[in-house]
């Protein structure tokens, strides 16, 4: 929902939509997990992510439920 994109772009991306938009773009087009977890881990070190926050564990999820 709106919410949730909301919440990604400012706590994971710096309240930046585009770099988010351009992240869901890279994530939909890869054909595994894995290669998925690999992309989002090169996001997460470029933004800094807090790897034990709710909003990455949120984002796991629904990466496995895409691609798992």
């Amino acid at each position: 929902g709106l919410n949730e994109r909301l919440q990604y772009i400012n706590e994971l991306f710096n309240g930046s939509s585009e770099a988010f938009s351009d992240a869901v773009k890279r994530l939909d087009n890869l054909g595994s997990y894995q290669d998925a977890l690999i992309e989002a881990s090169k996001f997460a070190h470029e933004y800094n992510w807090d790897l034990e926050s709710e909003t990455v564990e949120e984002l796991v999820i629904k990466l496995k439920r895409r691609h798992g």
